[in-house]
């Protein structure tokens, strides 16, 4: 990541892009100059809109625009999440071939199917855009948000997404953990590392889901407590109570189902989101209109925020049970809390900050920016993770939301179990009647790997769940099948299987490695014990016998003496010859354990490689096809722009320098033009377009050159007549005697005057050829041609001008007579200063031998 570090918040109803620029964060402006880009993508003829210009289009162009599709991602047809929202949205939603979620949408004349990750991807190469254009780099690595409460393929999908658009996701990060990283990471008081931590609570209310987070920091750490998730309490639900009780007062009136019409549901929800938020900042009783909501009938009626609150009582008991949730999780009392900081557009709800205060006993922050918090955490993860970015030391510990097991069949014939072991804890053996056992905890740190020890005979599959289903936003349990391949099939004995599971920083389960131990004799050298030569007699008694050892003045050891000539042997040392014994060694056969690593086959809902490419290649086409009708339709809007600006510029300023016939062949090119726009040339190729300016311009060049060159030709001539000026200037300081140009030789003079005469004259005649033409005529003195002769005058005379002065003449030498009396007296002081300079009086040279006695 040396080159961006780029975080991407995917909301549900709105996307941010934060970047590490200039020492901070900072947040990205879309092309609109707003930094919320609405997650919505929009089909509309041959041209895909992403963004807020799908978000335009939307109320007309209901079943052919996409919002509200990450709930869809990761997840199978079946599902009842997926059937939940299937009646929430107004566009096809049907089952594909492998049992997915297919999007239909009508795009080119032409019946398409997208999935959910599709969509995503799309999503994050607008992102990506909006990036390059305020960087003006390429975005390659990025950081992406994900929800908490996001299962293993949930997480899956998104990093399918992020392949296809060509992106690099580094990290997955938890909402919670973002917010949590933006909070800490810039905190100065934070308790230090040996220090009670600072206890925080995270309250992120979104537009489909709320989370609650409880973290514990100290000085460059955070740890997550505890989470817990509710994925359908979100702002939308809200929108919902007041759109039925709006829709319930009409359809009791008029007699017409609003759910009914997707054009009115569209439009009724649109307003009852700005009811909604405009409840929260006034208690007051506020109207509520819409014209021609359906059959031309007006909706009206008013609200206030009590009856919201009443009818809005199932959603606040939800959501005060996911605080009181979160808590108890975490053993901690409300008085352990130093502060509650709350996120989330929908956060600003005033019901629910009285729930916070009501459970917490505390009010809720508002320190961090509710809308950009995750973007803004997700951009400084990407620098804490980015080599060529320097940030304050700051760890993050993360925990796994759901509890997963690791599921097996039992061989009948002697299989002993499995034994779990972790870095940091002993094996734990599960009996031999157990087929299952929980590898991660719910609320397990991680980043975390932990290795199971099996005892098989042949291959065998093992499978992982999620343990608890009342834990799951949906009813997808299995995150995985995993058949561990190429096990010894013994007869009389067992294989020993190492399998060595992992939790990445994505949040994602995998097996990670398998291997089977192999048990061989290996051939290796050992040293065989030394046999005692010389025993220490002892006597008939029994007792030892008396040793004499070396006093203080022997030597018991060969000791070599320092630089010494000659080699003086001591007395009592020990002969040269004599050396230490070598030790015999000997082959034995010894048993030697060697793990090999086995193959594993998963079985994921992830697509595999293959469909990835041909979602590559399918993205790629719609981008090369963006690309096309984007040069298109400027090409188009290029014709439509020339069609109105001539139109206005040859009633004015055009008039004066087009005859009438001119004028109007012109002015029935211009209506033939328009006249085609919107008939035969509404929807063509781009050469079409480009064809049709090149003729136009044919009769409106000529024209507009005159006006052009009557324009300018003013100033150029001012400018060539203000070098005019400059010379003759020169030219009367040589007259009038000025030392600055006395230096000019009378043949420079004179080739001065020549090409200043020479150069006037041509202006002149020309201006006088010039002002007898009409203006309707091209004109036969053009301002490039004064500009250039004026260049021509300046690169003769300037030199000229600007030659400089020679060099003055230097004073004359004195002759050599006028030294003649002091040459002797110069020649004795030079002498003495010669002596002096070398020394004193020179002594007698020393001998280089020295007196020896």
């Amino acid at each position: 990541m040396a080159v961006s570090v780029v975080g991407f918040d995917v909301g549900c109803m709105n996307s941010y892009v934060a970047v590490a620029k200039g020492g901070g964060i900072e947040t990205i402006t879309n092309e609109y100059s707003d930094r919320q880009t609405p997650t919505c993508i929009a089909f509309a003829g041959r041209r895909r809109l992403i963004g807020t210009s799908a978000k335009l289009q939307h109320a007309t162009n209901i079943s052919n625009t996409f919002v509200n599709f990450l709930p869809l991602l990761g997840k199978r047809f079946a599902d009842p999440s997926v059937v939940r929202e299937r009646h929430l949205l107004p566009y096809r939603v049907t089952e594909s071939s492998d049992g997915r979620v297919s999007l239909m949408v009508n795009f080119n004349e032409s019946d398409y199917a997208f999935s959910p990750e599709q969509l995503l991807a799309m999503q994050l190469s607008k992102l990506r855009s909006i990036t390059e254009t305020a960087l003006s780099s390429k975005v390659v690595d990025v950081v992406i948000n994900v929800p908490t409460y996001y299962t293993d393929t949930e997480r899956r999908a998104v990093l399918d997404a992020s392949r296809i658009c060509g992106l690099n996701c580094v990290k997955l990060v938890n909402d919670l953990t973002a917010v949590g990283t933006a909070y800490g990471l810039y905190k100065t008081d934070l308790p230090a590392a040996e220090q009670a931590p600072r206890i925080v609570a995270f309250v992120s209310v979104g537009y489909t889901s709320t989370q609650v987070g409880i973290c514990a920091f100290n000085s460059g750490k955070m740890k997550v407590l505890a989470t817990a998730c509710d994925p359908h309490l979100g702002g939308r639900d809200f929108d919902r109570i007041i759109f039925h009780k709006l829709a319930e007062e009409f359809e009791a009136k008029y007699k017409a189902k609003v759910s009914g019409n997707p054009k009115a549901t569209v439009r009724l929800l649109q307003e009852c989101e700005k009811v909604k938020k405009t409840m929260s900042a006034n208690s007051q009783e506020l109207p509520v209109n819409i014209e021609c909501l359906m059959n031309d009938r007006d909706l009206a009626g008013r609200m206030k925020r009590a009856d919201f609150e009443e009818w809005s009582s199932e959603l606040l008991c939800r959501f005060s049970e996911l605080l009181q949730r979160c808590l108890s999780l975490t053993n901690l009392k409300p008085g352990d809390l130093h502060s509650v900081e709350l996120v989330g557009g929908s956060s600003r709800i005033p019901a629910l900050k009285s729930i916070v205060a009501d459970v917490f006993k505390q009010e809720g922050r508002t320190t961090l920016n509710a809308d950009e918090a995750v973007a803004r955490g997700c951009a400084l993860q990407a620098a804490i993770c980015s080599p060529a970015f320097k940030v304050r030391d700051f760890s993050v510990t993360e925990v796994c939301p759901f509890t997963i097991a690791l599921h097996w069949d039992r061989e009948d014939s002697g299989d002993q179990g499995a034994q779990v072991a972790t870095e940091n804890e002993n094996e734990v053996t599960v009996g031999s009647k157990e087929t299952s056992v929980v590898v991660f905890p719910a609320l397990h740190p991680i980043p975390s790997s932990r290795r199971l020890f099996f005892n098989r005979r042949g291959p065998f599959t093992m499978e992982a769940r999620y343990a608890n289903p009342e834990e799951l936003p949906n009813q997808n349990l299995i995150l995985g099948q995993f058949r561990i391949c190429d096990v010894p099939q013994k007869s009389n004995e067992l294989s020993k299987i190492r399998v060595k599971v992992r939790i990445n920083p994505h949040g994602i389960f995998a097996i990670s490695q398998a291997e089977v131990a192999e048990e061989y004799e290996k051939e290796v050298e050992v040293e065989v014990p030394e046999e005692k030569e010389n025993p220490v007699p002892t006597p008939t008694n029994g007792k030892p016998m008396d040793v004499e050892t070396p006093g203080n003045g022997d030597v018991a050891m060969e000791t070599p003496v320092a630089n010494a000539t000659n080699e003086v042997q001591e007395p009592n040392a020990a002969p040269e010859s004599v050396k230490k014994p070598v030790p015999k060694k000997t082959t034995v056969k010894k048993k030697v354990v060697k793990y090999k690593e086995l193959p594993v086959e998963a079985s994921i809902m992830q697509y595999s490689t293959k469909q990835l490419n041909e979602f590559c290649e399918t993205e790629g086409k719609l981008s090369e096809q963006d690309e096309l009708e984007h040069r298109r339709a400027h090409a188009k809007n290029a014709v439509e722009e020339y069609v109105y600006e001539m139109r206005s510029k040859l009633q004015e300023i055009l008039k004066p320098f087009a005859t009438p016939t001119e004028c109007e062949d012109l002015s029935r090119a211009l209506e033939d033009t328009e006249d085609w726009l919107y008939g035969d040339g509404e929807d063509l190729h781009r050469q079409a377009y480009v064809d049709r300016l090149n003729q136009m311009k044919t009769l409106g060049d000529p024209i507009e050159m005159r006006e052009l060159e009557q324009r300018t030709r003013s100033d150029a001539v001012q400018s060539f007549q203000q070098s005019v000026v400059h010379i003759r200037k020169v030219l009367d300081s040589v007259a009038s005697g000025e030392e600055k140009y006395n230096h000019l030789t009378a043949e420079q003079l004179g080739q001065l005057r020549s090409e200043l005469t020479r150069y006037e004259s041509w202006l002149h005649e020309q201006l006088r050829i010039q002002n007898a033409r009409p203006l309707t005529e091209d004109p036969s003195l053009k301002t490039a041609d004064i500009l250039k002769q004026q260049q021509s005058m300046e690169s003769v005379c300037h030199p000229i001008i600007n030659t400089p002065k020679p060099a003055p003449t230097p004073p004359p030498q004195p002759t050599e007579n006028a030294g003649v009396n002091h040459s002797n007296e110069n020649n004795v002081s030079a002498t003495e200063k010669g002596n002096k300079k070398d020394g004193q009086a020179k002594t007698p040279e020393k001998s280089d031998q020295m007196d020896v006695d």
